[in-house]
C-alpha cells in the first residue's frame, strides 16, 4: 500500500478557510488535474469509486495527490455496467444515488464537482445549495469563468449529460470551455 501524504484535501481547504484566504487557481488547477488523472486510472479500471470526497485525497509533501479509500468502491463488469446500492457519503452522493437509481461511474463525476465547486469556494456544494439555498457559483472576480461552466456540467442532475473523466482531463489539458456534451446512455 502506497503511503498517501500526511494532509487530505479537506483539512487543505479547512487551512484557507480559516485564513479566509482563496486557494490561487493555478494550484486548484494542479489539484483538479491530478484528481482526474487518478479518477481517470479507477474508471478504466471499470471501478467506480463511491465515496470520492476531500477526506479520501490525500496530499504528500511533494504535493503529489493521491485518491484513496477504496473500501467501498465498486468493480462493474461488461454484464452489469451499474450499480444499485445506496452508498457513500451523502453530501457528494449523486442525485441518481440518493434516489436509489441505478448508476455508473458519473456518480463519481458528480462528487468531483462537489469536490473542485468547494476548492473554489472553500465551502461544501451541498451545504450552499440545499442548506443554505445560496446560488452556487464561484467568484469570477478571482477565477476564470471556464471553472464555473465545469462545476456545472459536472453537477448536472442527468448523469447522461455528465462529461466522462476523459473529457475532463481533455478540458484541463487544453484549458477551453466545453461547450457540449455526447450523450452516452451505455
Amino acid at each position: 500500500m502506497e503511503y498517501g501524504g500526511n494532509l487530505n484535501l479537506k483539512q487543505f481547504i479547512a487551512n484557507y478557510k480559516n485564513k479566509n484566504k482563496a486557494i490561487e487557481e493555478k494550484t486548484i488547477k494542479d489539484i483538479i488535474k491530478q484528481i482526474c488523472l487518478g479518477l481517470k486510472d479507477i474508471h478504466d479500471s471499470n471501478l467506480i469509486h463511491r465515496d470520492l470526497k476531500p477526506e479520501n485525497i490525500f496530499i504528500n509533501e511533494d504535493n503529489e495527490i493521491k485518491v484513496g479509500d477504496f473500501g467501498i468502491s465498486k468493480i462493474l463488469s461488461t454484464n452489469n455496467r451499474y450499480a444499485t446500492t445506496k452508498i457513500g457519503t451523502f453530501y457528494y452522493m449523486a442525485p441518481e444515488v440518493v434516489k436509489g437509481d441505478i448508476y455508473n461511474n458519473k456518480a463519481d463525476i458528480y462528487s468531483l464537482g462537489c469536490i473542485i465547486y468547494e476548492l473554489f469556494t472553500l465551502n461544501e456544494y451541498y451545504i450552499d445549495k440545499l442548506l443554505d439555498k445560496k446560488e452556487c457559483k464561484i467568484n469570477l472576480n478571482i477565477y476564470n469563468s471556464k471553472w464555473q461552466k465545469l462545476i456545472e456540467l459536472l453537477l448536472e442532475s442527468d448523469y447522461h449529460q455528465r462529461p466522462t473523466i476523459k473529457e475532463i482531463c481533455d478540458y484541463i489539458d487544453k484549458n477551453q470551455i466545453i461547450l457540449t456534451v455526447k450523450i452516452n446512455k451505455n
